[in-house]
């Protein structure tokens, strides 16, 4: 670092990036995008990365930058958008998730949560990004289904799959823990803390046939076929924002609506 840099730094500046740090910065969000299952995310960050080492200057690459964050609907940091919970017109609960919203349908398909991972500073720990009060909410699939293996590992160590299951899952999911075992092609006496991602994989389809799971309508923002309410709700006030939590697991910023129902 030159002098002068230093000296920014030193008396608050921040010193001007060159274009390579911000595309391995765009590198680096491509490949949490690649690690969430995301290969269409990825390879935009990918081209914008490109983009950015070939702009002629740090701001300009900056802006190459900003531009990709907003089009994914993430934070200028990169991280992703706190979900908003609101209602649509026929009183149906939706989740706003930067550019997709997911409307109607069971919580833990609307939560991005199949095994219903229940809100607290763990789940936080676990990729969370918020909570209705009751049930954490998740930036997608992959990361929920994480969750669940951590917090059967975590809340039920030494139990084997089937009891853990059995005690974890609420009523509203309609689990059979045996059935769900089966379908996963999971040995029921398998303890938790032997779990791999292969067993998790295997576990959401067979989550996804349970009774209580129900798939509702998602809408991608600026899509054509995407309703005028679903592009207002766009819109919608921060404080409709999902709770995150604090670090004893209680809520912070709750939102002012109530927990709503498994098939609200």
């Amino acid at each position: 670092m030159g002098l002068f840099n230093w000296l920014a730094g030193l008396f608050g500046k921040k010193p001007e990036e060159t274009p390579q740090e911000v595309a391995d910065r765009l590198e680096r969000i491509a490949d949490r995008f690649r690690n969430a299952g995301d290969e269409a995310a990825a390879n935009a960050a990918l081209s914008s990365a490109d983009l950015a080492r070939q702009a002629p200057t740090g701001d300009a690459a900056q802006r190459i930058e900003a531009e990709f964050l907003r089009s994914r609907g993430l934070r200028p940091d990169g991280r992703p958008l706190l979900p908003v919970r609101g209602r649509s017109p026929d009183d149906v609960e939706y989740v706003r998730y930067g550019t997709t919203l997911r409307n109607g349908g069971s919580r833990a398909w609307r939560y991005n949560n199949p095994g219903y991972v229940r809100c607290s500073s763990r789940s936080t720990y676990y990729g969370a990004l918020g909570c209705d009060g009751e049930l954490a909410i998740f930036p997608d699939v992959s990361t929920g289904m994480r969750a669940l293996r951590q917090s059967l590992r975590d809340d039920y160590p030494g139990h084997t799959v089937r009891d853990a299951l059995q005690l974890h899952m609420p009523p509203e999911a309609g689990t059979d823990a045996d059935r769900l075992c089966e379908e996963a092609g999971l040995d029921a006496a398998t303890k938790t803390e032997d779990l791999t991602d292969t067993d998790c994989e295997a576990i959401l389809p067979a989550l996804e046939s349970q009774p209580g799971w129900e798939v509702g309508e998602q809408f991608e923002r600026g899509a054509a076929d995407s309703p005028d309410w679903a592009e207002s709700a766009w819109e919608a006030p921060a404080e409709n924002e999902a709770a995150s939590t604090d670090s004893a697991g209680a809520e912070a910023g709750a939102s002012d609506e109530t927990a709503p129902t498994d098939n609200s």
